[in-house]
């Protein structure tokens, strides 16, 4: 019995700013897990997209996930489509950053997320903030401390025009 329109997300966006950001969140996930609605700690099937991930962590990445699975038998693009779908569609969580979000790995497989978490949001200027936004996500949630680092941003034009403006 949920309360109003507050429903236990099905399918999880966590995104940050940087590599690094998104490796460490994916170490959390592997050490910590997570809790579930009644305060127990689980450890739901995630999957990392993108490049430039630690290589401790590589186990962990679509890509390589799929190649695991294509070097099995041989396959055509059409079969490493599918692969790439099963896997995110089985994956109660993706991990990937900003950028990345935006990629044609999610949008050509038709991801959906009803939650999108955003790591380090302070960091991030504004215009990257929004990529994971378009999945039309029922919440979003914003972490990171104001205080902090700002976003970085080296073009002294782009920060003439606020580019450096965190969302």
């Amino acid at each position: 019995p949920n309360e109003g329109n507050i429903h236990a997300p099905e399918k999880i966006l966590v995104c940050a700013p940087s590599n690094v950001a998104i490796d460490e969140i994916v170490r959390k996930l592997i050490n910590n897990g997570i809790f579930d609605k009644d305060g127990n700690i689980i450890y739901p099937k995630f999957i990392r997209i993108g490049p430039n991930f630690h290589p401790s962590l590589k186990e962990y990445s679509l890509d390589y996930q799929v190649q695991q699975q294509a070097t099995k038998e041989n396959m055509n693009e059409s079969d490493i489509k599918k692969i790439k779908q099963d896997l995110l569609n089985s994956a109660k969580i993706v991990c990937s950053t900003l950028s990345m979000a935006g990629s044609d790995v999610l949008l050509t497989l038709g991801a959906k997320f009803d939650t999108v978490v955003i790591d380090e949001a302070s960091q991030a200027v504004e215009l990257s903030t929004l990529i994971p936004l378009k999945y039309n996500c029922d919440r979003c949630i914003l972490v990171g401390d104001p205080n902090q680092l700002a976003a970085t941003v080296f073009s002294s034009t782009a920060m003439k025009y606020n580019y450096d403006q965190s969302f």
